[in-house]
Formats: structure tokens, C-alpha cells, sequence
């Protein structure tokens, strides 16, 4: 675990105000040469003695902070706006601070825009020290007001073998069709006000399927959350809207509510917990089968070991649809494994979901098994390029509902 003031004075070494090495409880024999040398200005010594203990085995984000810092001082500020990007992503409670350095890293490359982002990011921590730093390289007079919008954005193409079967959607297989995609993803966040802090939330999904038009989809969701802490753990909840289209046809709308609390244990574990309860209605006519309510709760344990991340979730799900054959009871297991390489970050995933339709007549199982690769990279300004494989297997007792399919896709996303 990190001594956070250490890293507080790292803070401060970018701005001149002094120097407090950073340590680690696992302190490794590079760590400890690395900071001795970071402490006698050898920074060059000090980058490799910090990558040398990494490559031992020393875990957490000092690793990587005392490495950016590094950086920086040596004037390879590329690196060091790299290197904060990716503390930032893999670390959320550093995410301010990271962003602050990131920030400092920018300014010395003349890319004023993307620092500003920063800055304004790192403003909003609740570190008034970090806060006020931030305050004064944006020319503010304090701590920014929650209210401005952050958002994602990701475009995709690729090809999939078998787009006939809508998963999630509980349709029928029906006649098997494959076919290239191009898959568009956005979302918008807004902060409101302090007193009763409430998020806004807008999102929206639009997939293309050339040879197979009868796929297409779009989907919309807006949905306000409340905020709050108690102790160490964080809770937001509240409704939510959807409207989804089925091949350029009204298709289903969704009236639901959700909850969610997150804990960090130490600076490797999180517990991530969410509820939701939705009330399914159909768009079109042809669609009042679906009509009825579906309830969720899922559970997420996330572990850092070194520069990997390990994440194992549960899933329930269970249906009352007006049609027995599209309600069913499911549970699912996934296991994920995420590596980082400087820039670079390699994952894995393998899912087992079974569903059970109890009360179709006949009544039938399924059993989905997927496995998943993909391969990351950070780009400058914020962009993120991933290649994504990934091949599933549905085994139902009704053939209709078998399938096999294999995905491929490389796209490219941004965070604002």
C-alpha cells in the first residue's frame, strides 16, 4: 500500500515546493535504490531502478506515479502525460491527481486544450491541496462547482458470422446470417448542483448490419442519479428510461430504477454492487410477447496484482414476460484479466451463463460459454484504439436457440 503523503510531496516536486520520496509497504531493494536515487536527483537511475522493481514484482500505482514524476524531470514529458493517463484510468482513486501531473506534462509540450481538461478534472478533487493547484494553473479562485459534462465516445467496424440471434433481446435464431457491422457508442454525464448532488445520464447505441438490415438497432437511455457516501462506501441510484428500434422499427421501451455502491479495500481490491428493476413494454405491436418486468443484481471484485487486474462477476436475472418462452431465470459468471504494458494493455475474458425457461411449453436450458481477447492501446489526447475477438457458443435443448458465432472489431474510442 502507497504512503499517500509521499506521493502528496511527489505532487509538490512537479510545482517546486520541495521533495518526500514515495514508498511502498512492500518495499522491494529497487524500490528502496529507486527512491534513494530519485532523492539525490539521479532521476534517469531512479526511472530504471522503478521499472526494475516493477518487473520484481512490486505492486500498486507508486510504481507508476514515481515513474511519470521521473519522467518529467528528465523532460520527456510525452512519456509522463502517457504514463499519468494510464494511472488515472487504472487507479480512480488517484484519478485527480494523476490528471493534475498529466496536466503539468501537457503545458511542457504546448498542448494548452488538453491540459485545461486536465486541470479541470484534478479541480474537483476532494484533496483541497490538489483542488487549489489545480485552481491556480486554470486561473480560478477555488475548487470547481460539479456541473460540467464528461462524456465517451467509441466507433467500431467489424464482422460477425452470425448476427441473427439477438442475445440480450431474447429472440428466436431463426435463419443464420453473417454480415460486416459498424457500431456507434456514446455517452454524456452531468453533475447537479451540491446539496442533493444528482448526475444527469444520456447514452446511446446504433449498430449496422449491411446484409443483415432486420438487425440493426439503435438504442437510446436517459436516467438521473443521486449521489452519496457513507464511510468508505459510495452510492448512487435512480430511474431511468430506454427506447430501443429493431431493424428501423419501433421495438421496445423500458421504464426502470437501479442502484449501485462501490468500496475500495486498500488500494487493490474493489467491490462494485448493483440492483435494477424494469418494467418492459413493447414500441409495436408485433413486439407485446416481450411486455413485462425484469429484475437484476450483479456483484464485481476487482484485484490488482502488479500491472494486471483481475475482475470476477456474478449476475441474476429474472424474467415475467407476457410469453413463458422469452422470461427466463439466468445466472452468469465471468472472470476477466487485464495487463498493462506501458501504453499498451492485453485482456481476457471468459463468461458461462445459463438460462432456464421454466415455464415454456416445452420448457428448455441454455447454456452460453464465450471467450473473449482484446488488445488495447492509449493514444495521444485522450483517444483509446482496441482490436476485440471474441467467439460464443449457445447450447439450448430447443435447436432453434443453438448457435455458434465469432466476432471480430477494431475500433476507436474517446473520453472528454
Amino acid at each position: 500500500m502507497l504512503a499517500w503523503t509521499g506521493l502528496l510531496g511527489l505532487l509538490l516536486v512537479l510545482v517546486g515546493e520541495g521533495a518526500i520520496g514515495a514508498q511502498a509497504a512492500d518495499e522491494s531493494a529497487e524500490f528502496a535504490a529507486a527512491e534513494a536515487a530519485f532523492r539525490a536527483g539521479d532521476f534517469a537511475s531512479a526511472l530504471d531502478l522503478f521499472k526494475a522493481a516493477r518487473a520484481a514484482g512490486s505492486a500498486g500505482p507508486a510504481i507508476d506515479y514515481n515513474s511519470g514524476v521521473c519522467e518529467y524531470k528528465l523532460g520527456d514529458y510525452a512519456a509522463a502525460a502517457a504514463t499519468f493517463a494510464t494511472l488515472a484510468e487504472q487507479f480512480p482513486s488517484m484519478r485527480e491527481l494523476a490528471q493534475y501531473n498529466r496536466g503539468l506534462a501537457l503545458l511542457a509540450l504546448g498542448r494548452d486544450v488538453e491540459a485545461t481538461a486536465a486541470f479541470e478534472i484534478a479541480r474537483t478533487s476532494s484533496d483541497p491541496a490538489i483542488a487549489r493547484l489545480s485552481a491556480e494553473k486554470l486561473g480560478t479562485s477555488g475548487p470547481a462547482a460539479p456541473r460540467a459534462w464528461t462524456g465517451f465516445a467509441s466507433l467500431a467496424v467489424g464482422h460477425d458470422d452470425d448476427v441473427a440471434l439477438l442475445d440480450e433481446l431474447s429472440l428466436p435464431a431463426g435463419v443464420s446470417a453473417a454480415s460486416a457491422f459498424s457500431e456507434l457508442v456514446g455517452g454524456l454525464s452531468r453533475t447537479l448542483g451540491y446539496s442533493l448532488p444528482l448526475r444527469l445520464d444520456a447514452s446511446a447505441y446504433v449498430v449496422r448490419y449491411p446484409d443483415a438490415r432486420d438487425y440493426d438497432q439503435d438504442a437510446v437511455r436517459l436516467g438521473f442519479s443521486v449521489l452519496g457516501t457513507r464511510g468508505a462506501w459510495r452510492f448512487e441510484g435512480g430511474p431511468y428510461y430506454d427506447y430501443d428500434r429493431l431493424g428501423g422499427s419501433a421495438f421496445e421501451r423500458l421504464v426502470g430504477a437501479g442502484g449501485r455502491a462501490r468500496r475500495s479495500f486498500g488500494d487493490r481490491t474493489r467491490v462494485d454492487l448493483r440492483v435494477a428493476v424494469e418494467d418492459v413494454s413493447s414500441a409495436d405491436e408485433r413486439y407485446d410477447y416481450i411486455e413485462g418486468t425484469r429484475r437484476q443484481l450483479r456483484a464485481t471484485v476487482e484485484h490488482d496484482v502488479g500491472l494486471a487486474r483481475w475482475r470476477f462477476g456474478y449476475g441474476l436475472e429474472a424474467n415475467s414476460r407476457a410469453d413463458p418462452s422469452v422470461s427466463p431465470r439466468r445466472n452468469r459468471w465471468a472472470l476477466e484479466y487485464l495487463r498493462s504494458i506501458d501504453a499498451w494493455s492485453l485482456g481476457g475474458s471468459l463468461l458461462y451463463r445459463e438460462s432456464r425457461y421454466s415455464d415454456a411449453a416445452p420448457s428448455r436450458s441454455e447454456d452460453l460459454k464465450e471467450i473473449a481477447m482484446t488488445v488495447r492501446r492509449t493514444l495521444h489526447r485522450d483517444y483509446l484504439i482496441e482490436l476485440t475477438l471474441r467467439h460464443s457458443a449457445n447450447d439450448s435443448t430447443d435447436a432453434r436457440f443453438s448457435y455458434r458465432t465469432n466476432r471480430v472489431g477494431i475500433g476507436v474510442a474517446k473520453s472528454f
